[in-house]
């Protein structure tokens, strides 16, 4: 009888992109990790896998229903039996932070949560609590006038504390710094004095590896952090160990997918269209919300009158969005539905989904189950596979709209042209 393998690795993320760009940190130790939604979790599993990262898809929700989401995943979860159970969050403090751990350390029944945000390969360090991207306090930023999750407080334990029932305490950069047994007797001291969030400082990735050791130290923590802490704690279990080759598609054409609203993909697609001769179909929110696109015959005839190699770009249309339209999920629902219809029309090689919202949702509406994560080929970039569905192993690849820089997709595609 074959031993039934074990799941070492379990993520739990508020969006697919970072249940991806979390989940692909693991790789390394475990080989290509499953990533899926929490509605799609009974669908996908059928053995276990060696990791599995699933999407709550609860950034945006109030907090009781982001709870009751966090739960089901802890639940569907507890088959797998995993060693470790890593919960993420967002480098740049968007969603339900306290709503989402307060349930995790009820269900658990863990001591503590060690949070630890920062991301320092994308800017976002943590300095005397304040969350900065870029060396900017992240409320000042333009993820304090996010449509769907706006940060507006940049300290993290008091945002945190706000969120919150459980008790907080933060770790100074100069005790994270002293790493060793002045850390570990400072994290002795706090949890001795029955603090539940313990937020670290963190400005440089040995900063996070400090971090990451202190998990090792102690017995029935959450490990909470955006994809830096992943890595880090990747990093302390894989050294020596031989790493498999990910796979490397040939891609001659392309359907991007970009829902998010960042600056950052705006400027990264007009830079892309400078480099290369993509297509563009910009799609308005206002007129989505009106009419709903996927009954819109001629904006299918459209996409495909312009489809031709290298790809095509379908995008909402940050001009268009009125102040009082709200992005809801049957918004975001119905231009995953319409892109969807595009794939099966043009028959693309690869598809790159932007905005972890607009991701998870046209996964699902072509039919696919989950995906298989291979690689970071960038930072925030995900290389994988769809599983399940029509579209069974069609090369995706995943990208948080804030991430990287201006020439980030045109890095990619010479990659895999």
């Amino acid at each position: 009888m074959q031993p039934r393998q074990l799941t070492r690795i379990a993520v739990i993320a508020d969006d697919m992109t970072g249940a991806a760009d979390t989940g692909v940190q693991f790789c390394p130790l475990v080989g290509p990790v499953l990533v899926t939604s929490v509605d799609s979790v009974h669908q996908t599993v059928d053995t276990a896998p060696a990791a599995i990262a699933i999407s709550t898809a609860s950034r945006a929700d109030q907090p009781h229903r982001a709870a009751t989401r966090v739960a089901a995943a802890y639940q569907r979860l507890a088959p797998l039996s995993p060693d470790n159970l890593y919960k993420k969050i967002d480098s740049c403090l968007r969603g339900n932070l306290g709503a989402e751990l307060d349930i995790l350390l009820e269900k658990s029944s863990a001591r503590a949560c060690f949070v630890a945000p920062a991301l320092p390969t994308q800017g976002r360090t943590t300095v005397h609590d304040v969350q900065y991207i870029n060396n900017i306090p992240v409320a000042h930023t333009e993820m304090g006038r996010d449509p769907v999750s706006p940060v507006t407080e940049s300290r993290v334990s008091r945002l945190l504390a706000s969120q919150s029932s459980q008790t907080v305490a933060h770790i100074d950069l100069a005790e994270v710094e002293q790493a060793g047994h002045v850390l570990t007797t400072r994290v002795q001291e706090l949890l001795a004095q029955g603090f539940r969030h313990l937020v670290f400082d963190a400005t440089e990735n040995h900063h996070l590896e400090s971090i990451a050791g202190l998990l090792m130290k102690f017995q029935s923590i959450i490990a909470v952090g955006s994809a830096g802490l992943a890595a880090a704690i990747a990093g302390t279990r894989t050294k020596g160990q031989k790493i498999i080759a990910p796979p490397h598609p040939r891609i001659s054409s392309w359907l991007m997918v970009c829902g998010s609203l960042s600056g950052v993909i705006n400027k990264q697609l007009t830079a892309l269209r400078g480099a290369y001769n993509f297509a563009e179909l910009r799609i308005s929110l206002a007129h989505l919300n009106e009419s709903g696109l996927p009954a819109a015959t001629e904006m299918l005839d459209r996409a495909a009158d312009q489809w031709q190699p290298p790809g095509l770009i379908i995008r909402t249309d940050p001009a268009s969005r009125p102040p009082t339209l709200t992005v809801t999920s049957r918004l975001i629902r119905t231009f995953a539905e319409f892109a969807a219809a595009v794939a099966r029309r043009v028959h693309p090689e690869g598809l790159l989904l932007s905005g972890g919202d607009t991701a998870d949702a046209v996964r699902t509406a072509l039919g696919a189950q989950a995906l298989m994560v291979y690689e970071e080929v960038e930072p925030g970039v995900i290389s994988a596979a769809l599983v399940g569905g029509a579209h069974h192993g069609l090369p995706v690849f995943t990208k948080a709209g804030a991430f990287g820089t201006v020439d980030t997709l045109q890095r990619i595609v010479s990659k895999y042209c």
